[in-house]
């Protein structure tokens, strides 16, 4: 099994968070993310870092079929396999994130070098 790490940053609510994310070999599914430096709201925002919620994002799709990076942070529970599951009260920290990983993804980040030959 092969994995791709990628450094990710971008604004939060209150912060920039900065975070991993690894993704799989086939450069669609997320196998993990981690933040490793935020300044959310105590109890709300820092929840962004909470280990079950980040747990979710594992076997996600970033992309459809098209190509077109579909993954999100939803209100509410996720049903689709391109989305997560919101944390209530943290909307504008969960927005972020959803943000920063659609940017580092897509073709102003790391999109470009994750097309094939």
């Amino acid at each position: 099994m092969s994995l791709v790490v990628l450094p990710i940053y971008g604004a939060g609510y209150q912060s920039t968070l900065r975070a991993d994310l690894a993704l799989e070999g086939d450069l669609n599914t997320v196998a993990g993310l981690s933040i490793y430096e935020q300044g959310e709201t105590p109890g709300l925002g820092s929840r962004v870092t909470d280990p079950a919620w980040l747990a979710q994002w594992s076997g996600k799709q970033t992309a459809n079929t098209a190509g077109e990076i579909t993954i999100s942070v939803v209100r509410g529970t996720g049903a689709t396999p391109f989305e997560v599951d919101g944390i209530a009260g943290a909307t504008r920290s969960t927005t972020g994130l959803s943000n920063l990983v659609r940017f580092w993804l897509g073709t102003d980040g790391y999109g470009p070098f994750a097309e094939a030959p």
